[in-house]
């Protein structure tokens, strides 16, 4: 799996994670260990990792890149999604990772002038949703 295709697993996998709910702010139990609750609004953690190979993690059924267990144990704690798309640069792949479409529907041209502002981001969503956003790296 390409590079691409691991870190929109990650993500699909963390977002599937915080689907809506029936809110009201109830405590939900974490799944996988009974004793510990969780809030509501779960914190969210993507992570797009450049040149990283399906079967480099343990979780994937390889190890190519040695042990992996806190990766590992993330992965057994997630949803696992198996069809999907890579993109063959990573600026595409990122316009589809901010706006959750596929960047030659919204115009996007590579090395191009950006995503238009027309187009939410999931970052705008998740902070009309109360959530504090960063992004960290390139």
């Amino acid at each position: 799996m390409s590079t691409l295709r691991c870190g929109l697993l990650l993500l699909v996998a963390l977002l599937a994670g915080c689907g809506g709910g029936g809110g009201g702010g109830s405590e939900q139990s974490v799944p996988g260990d009974p004793g510990l609750e969780s809030p509501a609004r779960p914190n969210l953690l993507i992570i797009m990792a450049d040149d990283l190979g399906y079967n480099d993690l343990g979780s994937s059924g390889g190890n190519t890149l040695g042990d992996t267990p806190r990766l590992d144990a993330f992965a057994r704690q997630s949803l696992r999604f198996t069809r999907h798309y890579a993109y063959s640069t990573c600026s595409p792949a990122r316009v589809a990772l901010l706006t959750g479409r596929h960047p030659e529907r919204l115009g996007f041209l590579p090395n191009g002038r950006g995503i238009s502002a027309e187009f939410d981001t999931l970052a705008a969503r998740l902070q009309a949703a109360g959530y504090t956003t960063s992004h960290i790296g390139k």
